[in-house]
């Protein structure tokens, strides 16, 4: 298996993240929104952030990076903890998230506040570590409301807008992620140009 410019093996085990806690709020309970709501969406995001066997690649290295970049914003990258608010900031400013950091469980959860453009909501950046890889799951879910947008724009149509722009916007934040991680060791640099001399390879066919 090819991941970020190297090969991986392929264990079974897991850690980090307990499943129970990568889509609710309150690990192992369901969260309070209406799935059955026409305005409910639902988005989830995998993605590979380093192997293990890079120097500076560990649950709690990426927990550290993760905490720096929970949410698109355009901040001073200092890491959130319990409490901490984030403008969002895609194209154009989002409104606000309040943050609840849960090292225990490797994760950081997004609470939208009613300024969001997506209120409301949850986003849920869990970390799990498969053999040799470990991975950002990013789940969002919620009910929709027109509020933020002045009641201009449809349930319907914010919900679509969520679902397409979220798997975007986090994918940036999680290569910011895995630049710094990767930033951190010698064989990590040389990763990273490797994959930049394949984009640029990449572009001029």
């Amino acid at each position: 298996m090819r991941i970020a410019g190297y090969f991986t093996s392929s264990a079974n085990t897991a850690q980090g993240t307990p499943k129970a806690c990568q889509e609710q709020f309150t690990c192992g309970q369901a969260n309070t929104y209406d799935e059955k709501a026409s305005n409910f969406h639902k988005t989830r995001l995998v993605q590979p952030i380093c192997e293990t066997g890079v120097p500076g690649c560990t649950l709690e290295n990426a927990l550290e990076e993760t905490s720096r970049h929970p949410a698109p914003h355009n901040g001073s990258g200092r890491p959130v903890r319990t409490g901490s608010e984030t403008e969002i900031s895609f194209v154009i400013s989002g409104g606000h998230v309040t943050h609840v950091y849960d090292p225990d469980n490797y994760r950081i959860i997004n609470v939208t506040q009613p300024d969001h453009k997506f209120y409301k909501g949850i986003v849920i950046r869990s970390l799990v570590q498969e053999g040799d890889v470990i991975y950002s799951h990013t789940y969002g879910g919620g009910n929709n409301e027109p509020k933020a947008w002045f009641g201009m724009i449809p349930n319907q149509l914010s919900k679509f807008m969520n679902i397409v722009t979220s798997p975007i916007a986090f994918s940036i934040e999680n290569r910011h992620i895995q630049k710094e991680i990767l930033n951190r060791s010698e064989q990590g640099r040389l990763i990273l140009q490797r994959q930049e001399i394949r984009r640029l390879e990449a572009g001029k066919q």
